[in-house]
C-alpha cells in the first residue's frame, strides 16, 4: 500500500515580540524587547520556534562607524575621508566622494562606468595618491579580505587590490570590481539569554534568525517566514521577555531605528510542567 504522510505542525502559543516599544534609554544595538503578553504559569520549559520576522531593510548604504570612512595619502599626507550617514546611490555616493576627495586636490575626481559598473579615479599630473589600509587600535590591515568589518567602503567601491600602492600623475585608477552598494546580505537576530539548543543546524545558538536582506531596497518592507524553523528550549525565567541584538554579514551590530518595525514571531510549545 502506498499513500503520503503529512507532518501537521505542533499546537502551541503563537506570540508576536517587537522592538517598537523598547525603552528610550536602550542601546539602538542591543535592546531588550517589551515583556510578552501571554505568561506561562506552572510550565518548566519550552521548545520555541521562530516561524516568521517582519522587518524593513533599514541598513543604509553608508552607516556610521562601518562604511563611512576610507584613508587615503595625497602628496605625502594622510587624510581620511568620513561620509555622512545615508542610502547613497552610485551617483550620489559618486559625487559625495568627489567633493571629499577634491578638497585636497581638484584633479582628483571619480568616474563611473555604467556598462561595467566599475569606478576611475583620475589622479593629475604631478601629484602622488594611494589607499590606505585600515589602522585600527594601532593594527595595521593590510591583507585584502572580504570580510574585513574595517575597510568596507573601499570594497564597496571595487578598489581590492589597491591598497597601499602609489600612483604619480597623470593616470587613472580603475577598479578592480564592480561597486558593490549592498552593506549586508543578511541580518542575523540574535538573543543575548542563553540557550540550550535542541535542535537545530546553526553553529552559533544564540542566532535565533537569519533574514536575507540582500534583495530588497532600503526602506522596502521584508516579511520573512523561515522555511526551517529554528528550534531550542527556553526556561521559564526568560517568558518575560527577550534581548536582542542584530548584526550583519561582518559581525558587526546593527543600529535598528526605534521608529522601525522588527516583529519576530515565535511558537512556544510546551515539552514539561513544573507545579508548586
Amino acid at each position: 500500500m502506498s499513500g503520503q504522510s503529512v507532518f501537521l505542525p505542533p499546537t502551541g502559543t503563537y506570540v508576536d515580540i517587537n522592538n517598537r516599544f523598547r525603552n528610550i534609554n536602550e542601546s539602538a544595538y542591543n535592546f531588550r524587547c517589551p515583556p510578552l503578553t501571554q505568561q506561562f504559569p506552572g510550565v518548566g520549559s519550552f521548545t520555541v520556534q521562530v516561524k516568521r520576522v517582519i522587518t524593513q531593510n533599514f541598513i543604509p548604504t553608508i552607516q556610521r562607524g562601518k562604511t563611512d570612512s576610507i584613508s587615503i595619502t595625497v602628496g605625502g599626507t594622510v587624510h581620511t575621508i568620513v561620509l555622512q550617514e545615508g542610502n547613497y546611490s552610485i551617483d550620489t555616493l559618486m559625487a559625495a566622494l568627489n567633493t571629499a576627495f577634491q578638497v585636497y586636490d581638484a584633479g582628483l575626481v571619480f568616474t563611473y562606468d555604467y556598462d561595467f559598473q566599475k569606478l576611475t579615479l583620475a589622479v593629475p599630473a604631478a601629484q602622488t595618491f594611494s589607499f590606505n589600509s585600515p589602522t585600527v587600535n594601532g593594527v595595521t590591515y593590510d591583507r585584502p579580505n572580504l570580510m574585513s568589518p574595517y575597510d568596507r567602503l573601499l570594497q564597496m567601491l571595487g578598489f581590492f587590490y589597491v591598497r597601499n600602492q602609489v600612483y604619480t600623475g597623470v593616470t587613472s585608477i580603475v577598479a578592480d570590481r564592480s561597486v558593490n552598494l549592498i552593506p549586508t546580505n543578511s541580518m542575523y537576530i540574535f538573543i543575548n539569554e542563553n540557550l540550550n539548543v535542541v535542535s537545530t543546524m546553526l553553529n552559533n545558538p544564540q542566532n535565533i534568525a537569519t533574514v536575507p536582506i540582500g534583495l530588497f531596497k532600503f526602506g522596502e518592507t521584508v516579511n520573512y517566514e523561515t522555511p526551517d524553523p529554528r528550534t531550542f528550549t527556553m526556561t521559564p525565567q526568560m517568558l518575560t521577555g527577550m534581548t536582542i541584538s542584530v548584526v550583519d554579514d561582518y559581525g558587526t551590530p546593527v543600529n535598528v531605528p526605534d521608529s522601525t518595525l522588527l516583529d519576530i514571531g515565535f511558537l512556544f510549545i510546551t515539552t514539561s510542567k513544573s507545579y508548586d
